[in-house]
């Protein structure tokens, strides 16, 4: 199964701070789901676009992200990988979400 969605991010606030993020003008959000005798096998998502934040600091960036995410075909799906990788902001970023 796969998708696009946009997202339109507006005045997004980031906790315990004034800063707030918001769509430059959106984010495209695309990914594709797989699945293997009735359960999740994998997913992958991929975020693209430009956001603005503000106010102190303030400007734009890009941003430039994936998830990818493969399961166990047990009836829990347990979660074999989960890896986020790609730019946000210039920061390169490669983390494991597990």
């Amino acid at each position: 199964m796969t998708g696009i969605l946009t997202a339109i991010p507006t005045a997004c606030a980031v906790p315990q701070t004034d800063l707030k993020v918001t769509g430059d003008p959106d984010l495209t959000i695309s990914g594709n789901v797989n699945f293997f005798y009735g359960g999740v096998d994998y997913v992958g998502v991929t975020q693209t676009g430009t956001v603005t934040y503000g106010p102190s600091p303030s400007g734009s960036c890009a941003v430039n992200l994936s998830l990818t995410a493969s399961f166990e075909g047990n009836a829990a799906h347990t979660v074999k990988s989960c890896q986020v990788t790609g730019t946000a902001c210039g920061a390169t970023v490669n983390q494991s979400c597990m």
